[in-house]
């Protein structure tokens, strides 16, 4: 530990240029994320599965995350122990851009079902090659002075992105009548591209020191890392416990509500499959403004009065913004709904991580934190699993609109549930 303490305190400052380098993958991981899904995803499925697209859409995305919740654990421990003249996380970088880009290419080129499945799945190896490396770079390389800074530089480009992945995409598969399989192709392009910059820019400009690690005692295996890493004591911190539930809620209602869209919009509001890209694409305007709107005043108001009111009304916000979507199909109203949504999101965002920060073991902090990122992972999952049982419903009661109601008002129960939860959570002080 003292080795580690020691190693530490002697990062010096990282210049503003370096700092966007570091931070480089987040906009890339996550443009490429917001323009597989719902777009391409969407529209690929509503042409190999057009009887089911949301259970298809749904069970895609659960594979997906299952596939990434054992490779990044795994590659992380092995990044970890790696000794190169490249370093130790570049090696992962180089090989998870290169199965990435063309995996992209893949999944929009892939003519039937099966590969394209197997396209998405070993994409999500290869984006996790990337991903769990990349996220030790902060504490390998950035000190604890900074790493507040590296986290708004990392917010904001992860706003961006999701921007730009809801325009970019939406834009070419709407004019996939005219482009046709070159719709999905320039669609991945952008990501792809954005995928190498960011690995050049890590390669050139946030080079880690390729010195090797000094001794620490007997090298575990990395069985016995894996399984300390997940080993927590949530039974004297119940605070956290709280904190994961509240998580895991709200993430179930934000992919719930946003990973249909598209198909919302074609079996609710009657629109052509090329006209509900380019309204997804208008959703995104309002849900990345209303975003950015809320992500910076709600972070800086909670540190003057607390992150329980600002997650609560997050909650709130986001259960009221999803009523829209479940009594009116006026595209004025749906738009200011998920602006409201948006807003909501935005200031979860910038609030529920600093909450985590205060009521975990100051000790044992990146622990706890990659902990963390399993409520994530789990919200998503089952938010995912939300397409099955609108295909379901709508087959049962023979409509194309009565599973996504369904699906929204539970959608908009769960966001409540998710202020509750957090009212219900104690606060201790004895954290970070």
């Amino acid at each position: 530990m003292a080795v580690v303490e020691r190693s530490v305190s002697l990062l010096r400052h990282v210049s503003f240029v370096r700092l966007l380098a570091i931070a480089s993958f987040a906009f890339a991981l996550t443009l490429i994320s917001n323009t597989l899904n719902p777009s391409l995803y969407t529209y690929k499925l509503r042409l190999f599965v057009p009887d089911d697209p949301n259970a298809a859409l749904g069970l895609l995305r659960f594979a997906s995350l299952i596939v990434a919740a054992v490779t990044q654990p795994i590659v992380g421990v092995l990044s970890d122990r790696t000794r190169t003249p490249l370093g130790k996380r570049l090696p992962y970088f180089i090989a998870g851009s290169g199965m990435g880009i063309v995996c992209l290419y893949g999944i929009a080129l892939a003519p039937e079902l099966t590969l394209f499945v197997v396209m998405v799945l070993i994409a999500q190896v290869a984006f996790n090659i990337i991903q769990g490396p990349w996220q030790a770079l902060i504490p390998d390389q950035v000190p604890e002075t900074q790493r507040g800074q590296a986290a708004g530089v990392r917010a904001m480009f992860d706003i961006l992105a999701v921007v730009a992945g809801g325009q970019i995409a939406p834009y070419f598969l709407a004019r996939a009548d005219t482009l046709g399989m070159m719709a999905g192709v320039y669609a991945v392009s952008a990501p792809a591209l954005g995928l190498l910059l960011a690995l050049l820019l890590t390669a050139f400009l946030a080079r880690e020191n390729t010195e090797p690690a000094p001794a620490q005692g007997t090298p575990q295996s990395p069985l016995a890392v894996l399984h300390r890493a997940f080993d927590v004591d949530l039974r004297s911190y119940p605070a956290f416990r709280w904190w994961l539930l509240n998580r895991f809620l709200f993430w179930v209602g934000v992919v719930s509500l946003a990973n249909f869209l598209i198909n919302y919009a074609i079996d609710v509001l009657g629109m052509t499959p090329e006209g509900a890209q380019n309204y997804y694409r208008e959703i995104n305007i309002y849900l990345g403004i209303s975003l950015l709107a809320a992500a910076l005043p709600a972070g800086w108001l909670s540190d003057r009065l607390g992150r329980k009111p600002f997650i609560m009304a997050a909650g709130f916000l986001a259960a009221l913004g999803t009523l829209p979507f479940i009594f009116s199909v006026d595209r004025s109203i749906l738009l200011a709904g998920g602006a409201l949504v948006g807003f909501a999101t935005g200031g979860f965002l910038s609030t529920n991580w600093a909450l985590a920060t205060e009521i975990i073991p100051r000790e044992e902090a990146a622990r706890y934190l990659g902990i963390a990122n399993i409520a994530t992972a789990m919200g998503i999952g089952i938010g995912a699993l939300v397409g099955v049982s609108i295909d379901l419903v709508n087959n049962w009661t023979n409509s194309l609109v009565t599973g996504y109601q369904v699906a929204y008002v539970l959608t908009a129960l769960v966001y409540a549930l998710s202020a509750l939860v957090i009212w219900r959570m104690p606060l201790h002080k004895n954290a970070v």
